[in-house]
């Protein structure tokens, strides 16, 4: 174990996976309980892989449960709230190279063998959500599978700013299993510390606002915020979901340390 890094990878046999899963899905049954995607990405526009080729769908049985990017061939960024609620390495695979959600032939599937995420993320706060993935193998890049330079600017307000993921097109609606894409605003810091005085806003967050009716919901987690064809953000937390009031995102930039540090990814756009 690493004082300096926090790892929650458990490894568990493979036959006693299959038991679990087994035991999972007949007590769900039981108790009527249905396993599906949380809310996503509400009233979005649908987004091609071939224009956003580094998006990646973090699954656990099957289900998609956050999203994630490919900054590298063998690294996936997310959020550490992501890993937290599925530290067993073996139940997660990473979906990449497809726009819809259901397997196909133009996806492909790459199984993670350790799960990083900050050593002082605060879970209360919302402080440091960033995590990483490593895989098991390279990603051969394609014109549906890449990596998306991360960006070492402090953006103030813009415009031209994305939030990209799969999820459901109006507020409670079943996901569409489409990737999404919604057009935001990166606010002041002073706006989003008046709209959340009861919970602290720092400088290694980034706030954005979107249209009324629009927005991340709590299944977005790990979504990028783009700018310029560049990552600056990580989806962190919701606490309301589309209602207008602004979304807090990790800012990457303020992580450049800790990325650089835990990966020796160094394609920093300017």
């Amino acid at each position: 174990i690493q004082n300096e890094s926090r790892y929650l990878t458990v490894h568990i046999a493979p036959i006693t996976i299959v038991i679990m899963k087994v035991l999972a899905t007949i007590l769900l049954a039981c108790f009527g309980v249905v396993i599906d995607a949380q809310p996503r990405i509400i009233n979005g526009s649908e987004a091609s892989i071939s224009v956003f080729p580094f998006m990646a769908s973090l699954r656990s049985f099957g289900e998609h449960f956050c999203d994630g990017t490919i900054i590298s061939n063998r690294w996936i960024l997310t959020a550490a709230r992501c890993l937290i609620e599925h530290p067993v390495v073996e139940w997660i695979e990473v979906y990449v190279g497809n726009t819809r959600l259901s397997a196909g032939n133009e996806g492909e599937i790459y199984k993670p063998t350790r799960i990083v995420y900050h050593e002082k993320y605060d879970e209360e706060k919302g402080i440091n959500d960033i995590g990483l993935l490593y895989l098991n193998k390279d990603i051969v890049f394609t014109g549906k599978k890449s990596f998306i330079p991360l960006s070492s600017r402090t953006y103030e307000p813009v415009i031209a700013a994305y939030i990209i993921g799969w999820g459901s097109t109006e507020p409670k609606g079943n996901p569409s299993y489409d990737l999404q894409r919604i057009v935001v605003q990166i606010v002041h810091q002073k706006t989003c510390k008046l709209a959340w005085k009861d919970n602290p806003i720092t400088d290694s967050q980034i706030c954005i606002m979107s249209r009324p009716g629009t927005g991340t919901c709590y299944g977005d987690l790990g979504s990028p915020l783009i700018v310029e064809g560049k990552q600056v953000g990580i989806a962190s937390y919701a606490h309301s979901c589309a209602t207008g009031k602004p979304e807090i995102f990790t800012r990457v930039v303020a992580h450049r340390d800790w990325i650089v540090n835990k990966t020796g990814i160094k394609n920093w756009a300017p």
